[in-house]
């Protein structure tokens, strides 16, 4: 059993602690992002079942199948032509200016917000709020562990893939 921290003792270590905190989140939210960015691109293309709000994906119409044919592409590829919506997929994190940090995973295409949310003419086919709800436990368990890892005096590093976060 360790010798009881003295009231002066006890306020460095939880300073240290808070320190080290604060120092592993960007790490941490990177980590956690890749993640989300990894499920949203493999989601281009393949369909997603329903997940929580997000509903299923619906088929393509057969005249879209036939077009998409018709132009080189798969029939049956939701979202996927040329690639440059998957490719899109990007992760930023930011300082929030409160001690924290921010982490967001979206895209700058116009299509992906007529995708995602769906049109007058076009079903939403989530894949970024979709992926972030099929991740959601890999992400707690990968930001817990860098929480756990802080309290108890380790290095908050992670293995999981970081992806290309940009800020």
């Amino acid at each position: 059993m360790s010798a009881p921290l003295s009231i002066a003792a006890a306020i460095a270590r939880l300073g240290a602690m808070a320190a080290a905190a604060r120092a592993a989140q960007g790490p941490a939210m990177a980590r956690a992002c890749a993640m989300v960015r990894r499920e949203a691109r493999d989601a281009i293309g393949h369909g997603e079942e329903a997940h929580g709000p997000f509903p299923a994906w619906p088929t393509l119409a057969a005249a879209t199948q036939t077009q998409r044919a018709r132009e080189g592409f798969a029939p049956d590829a939701p979202l996927l032509r040329s690639g440059a919506l998957r490719d899109s997929i990007a992760v930023a994190i930011t300082d929030s200016g409160r001690g924290m940090v921010e982490g967001v995973v979206g895209s700058t295409s116009e299509i992906a917000v007529y995708q995602e949310l769906g049109t007058a003419r076009i079903p939403p086919r989530s894949f970024l709020g979709a992926s972030a709800l099929l991740v959601a436990d890999e992400v707690a368990g990968e930001l817990g562990r860098g929480v756990a890892a802080v309290l108890a005096g380790r290095p908050a590093s992670g293995g999981a893939d970081q992806g290309e976060p940009v800020a």
